[in-house]
């Protein structure tokens, strides 16, 4: 709804010889730039995240000292995107951060589904292993003293990180600012002459609401059970592909995932993401993270047993 404050090529007052180099995304609070310094050619791009509000402005020293907590814990967690530098004092104020070149959950989303694909054991692999990781990386959040709550979990804010090999690993970023982002496009959305804004940023994977509790669309303070509710919203889009839908409702949507080969234990884990009260949902990510690895294990020890059975059989027929 308005132009960027800066351009390509621009050199911003007060972080350095950083050299804006393409826009990456902007938003309520501001803009973030990849940009490279010209006097080290074969150096690294970073990314500047800039506060152009100056009401909100504080909530950048918020971010970078919750993302300093973090980091005192003694071991980094590399699946959330690390802060380099402060420029707090500069204007506006900046944060620079390491660049994720795989662009985001949202876009990986419409390349797995396209063209438009049924279901199947393959998708359902690729998913569970993608939630695999984000339960684990926020769980690490929740399991800090005291907890951190993202509260703004959404496919946009999950960077994609491809290896040379086509490996994929997700980082999960805007720690800090999130829950006030989140806070203000619950009430940008929140009225009908907004509906077909909402709209326009739910097929980019970015609205908001359609990630939010009934707990935190209410306002009430925040909770682990906040981001299990939208790491379901994720993992759904994740199945079906659409990013304009939230959490499911009725029987259909978990009966026509297990036509098409998804596990029940798994279905269950994702509808308790979306219970409506958030003491019947798991508790925090690790909770989720764990529920996963007890799936896993029964399922290579269901695996292991029919192949001891067969092996047993060859035996028998052998001897």
């Amino acid at each position: 709804d308005k132009m960027p404050r800066f351009k390509q090529g621009d050199h911003p007052h007060g972080v350095g010889d950083w050299e804006l180099e393409e826009l990456l995304g902007t938003g309520g609070f501001g803009e973030v730039w990849k940009a490279r310094n010209p006097n080290l050619p074969n150096g690294r791009p970073v990314a500047l995240k800039f506060c152009l509000d100056k009401a909100t402005a504080s909530v950048l020293r918020n971010e970078a000292e919750m993302l300093g907590h973090v980091m005192q814990e003694g071991k980094r967690q590399p699946g959330i995107v690390t802060l380099l530098h402060t420029y707090l004092s500069a204007d506006p104020p900046c944060l620079e951060y390491e660049y994720v070149s795989g662009g985001d959950l949202a876009g990986l989303i419409r390349e797995l589904h396209r063209p438009p694909q049924e279901l199947g054991p393959r998708l359902v692999e690729q998913a569970t292993e993608m939630m695999r990781q984000l339960f684990e990386i926020v769980a690490f959040a929740h399991h800090l003293k005291p907890p951190i709550v993202h509260r703004d979990l959404k496919p946009a804010n999950v960077l994609v990180q491809r290896s040379p090999r086509g490996k994929i690993t997700l980082r999960v970023a805007d720690f800090g600012i999130s829950g006030i982002a989140a806070t203000q496009s619950l009430a940008q959305h929140g009225n009908a002459a907004s509906r077909e804004q909402s709209m326009t940023a739910s097929v980019k994977g970015t609205f908001t609401p359609l990630y939010a509790s009934p707990q935190q669309s209410r306002g009430n303070a925040p909770d682990p059970a906040d981001d299990v509710f939208a790491l379901g919203v994720i993992w759904y889009q994740l199945l079906v592909g659409d990013l304009s839908k939230g959490c499911p409702s009725g029987m259909r949507w978990s009966e026509r995932l297990i036509e098409r080969g998804m596990p029940t234990a798994l279905i269950e884990m994702l509808r308790a993401c979306f219970e409506e009260e958030a003491s019947d949902r798991p508790a925090d990510a690790g909770v989720l993270a764990d529920r996963l690895a007890a799936i896993f294990r029964a399922a290579s020890q269901t695996q292991a047993a029919r192949q001891g059975v067969a092996s047993d059989f060859v035996c028998i027929e052998g001897h």
